[in-house]
């Protein structure tokens, strides 16, 4: 079966007198959401949250971690622990949700997937810490956007099992 991703975007229009950052992410700088179908297997939150970015190609993981390391400052976790998901920390994990929170001298961005009745959906949220992080965001985004559906499709049809090299640490 081929799996789809729908993609919705969401930058919203910010005022100068604008509240201080939140680590709630009521009022993200940028949102975005991807969802796709959900595939037979049955599994948590967390379960899909690993097989989307842990049973990701290693060099695509490998990738990924640099430039969360090097563009955008997050402090990573080890790749592979029961408190991280691909070096993001777990803020709150339950059945049908789970969220990953990382944060920077630049940005704060929440990584929340959800099981819903008809299928996965990944949001993403950003809030701009410094004023160089919008135009950091505005490049990584160009990466982010097409990673992300890629990653959930790919889990999607391994509805399970890891798909090539998916195993390894990267």
């Amino acid at each position: 079966m081929i799996y789809t991703v729908k993609a919705e975007f969401r930058v919203p229009i910010r005022c100068p007198g604008r509240r201080a950052y939140d680590p709630g992410m009521d009022a993200p700088d940028y949102t975005d959401r991807f969802t796709t179908a959900k595939p037979p297997a049955s599994r948590t939150a967390e379960a899909w949250m690993r097989a989307v970015l842990e049973d990701a190609p290693a060099a695509l993981r490998g990738f990924v971690r640099f430039g969360w390391r090097l563009a955008l400052g997050f402090p990573l976790g080890p790749s592979r622990a029961p408190e991280y998901v691909l070096g993001w920390p777990v803020a709150r994990a339950e059945a049908d949700e789970v969220v990953l929170r990382q944060g920077s001298r630049l940005l704060t961005a929440d990584l929340t997937l959800r099981v819903t009745g008809t299928g996965l959906e990944w949001t993403t949220r950003v809030r701009y810490r410094h004023r160089a992080a919008r135009a950091v965001w505005a490049v990584v985004r160009l990466v982010h956007v097409r990673v992300v559906p890629y990653v959930l499709r790919r889990a999607a049809a391994s509805a399970g099992e890891p798909v090539g090299d998916g195993g390894g640490q990267p």
